[in-house]
């Protein structure tokens, strides 16, 4: 898991340096919604959750 962090990191700092700024604050911004949305997702629907856990 810390693997795919670090791999995500860097494929963050490659599209910042890579592309605007502009740019990467939008897709901060899509990843954070999707990150609710889920969240969200899983709030409502615990029963979802627990079924892919067990």
């Amino acid at each position: 898991m810390p693997m795919k962090q670090m791999s995500l990191a860097g494929v963050f700092e490659a599209v910042c340096s890579s592309c605007h700024m502009h740019t990467c604050y939008c897709v901060i911004v899509v990843l954070i919604r999707c990150t609710f949305l889920l969240l969200f997702y899983v709030v409502v629907r615990p029963s979802g959750l627990r079924k892919y856990v067990m």
